[in-house]
């Protein structure tokens, strides 16, 4: 579920830019603990405050409660605002008119998708990469003690996790939910004499991105074309003309 619009109504009755930076610290919290400990903190700021964030699932708006199957950390849902966004000239016309520029639109822009990732010169998409770009210059600030069978306690900060991987999987969790190795994994591999692009999540491949857009809209020729319906309000004359029944 999107959390600006739980945010949105819980601002309502819990207003104050504290607490809206809490509430954004609950929600990117990768592993229980840390979101404990911010819960702890939005209720400092009122004892009664995080009642009605609980009255949604938990599970649906923190990324310490998502599964690390779907291998999407995004905590925001607008995909519908950003497609009606697109489609606002389209929708002020008559219904016919409306859902023909729409598939025009839809068609063209997947095109336009298809041929952006044949251009790619690595198999993993482009913002992908510039996130695990962040990630390697954040993994610059970690520190590493090895067990000798390639598990390791990684300090960052003022927090400190085990990273595995054989397992691939790091307490942090931050990977396992993004499917993108984040700063202690990173650092890790580095040490290890490994590249972190290997350990990319193959959903953010090239393959995959294609995969995705491989389904085209067929062209449609003119309305001249289409066939009449059956519940049309002309009578038909063998010889070709047409009159209102």
């Amino acid at each position: 579920m999107c959390a600006r619009h739980i945010y949105a109504n819980w601002f309502k009755k819990w207003k104050g830019v504290d607490r809206k930076i809490q509430f954004y610290n609950c929600v990117r919290s990768t592993f229980v603990k840390d979101f404990e400990l911010h819960i702890q903190g939005l209720e400092a700021l009122g004892p009664t405050s995080s009642y009605n964030l609980f009255a949604t699932p938990v599970q649906h708006w923190s990324k310490a409660y998502f599964k690390s199957t779907s291998k999407c950390d995004v905590v925001d849902n607008n995909v519908t605002k950003a497609f009606n966004g697109w489609i606002v000239e389209a929708r002020t016309k008559p219904i016919i008119s409306m859902l023909e520029q729409i598939r025009i639109m839809v068609m063209s822009w997947m095109a336009v998708k298809r041929n952006w990732a044949e251009k790619w010169r690595t198999n993993i998409s482009l913002r992908t990469l510039e996130k695990l770009e962040r990630n390697m210059t954040t993994s610059t600030h970690c520190m590493l003690v090895c067990n000798g069978d390639g598990r390791f306690e990684v300090t960052h900060l003022d927090n400190q996790h085990t990273a595995d991987l054989k397992k691939l999987t790091c307490t942090c969790r931050e990977w396992g939910i993004s499917g993108i190795p984040y700063c202690h994994a990173i650092y890790v591999m580095f040490y290890d004499s490994k590249s972190p692009e290997d350990y990319v999540s193959e959903w953010y491949s090239k393959e995959k991105y294609m995969a995705s857009y491989k389904h085209v809209l067929q062209h449609v020729r003119g309305k001249k074309f289409w066939p009449k319906s059956s519940s049309s309000n002309l009578t038909t004359y063998s010889q070709g003309t047409t009159r209102k029944a």
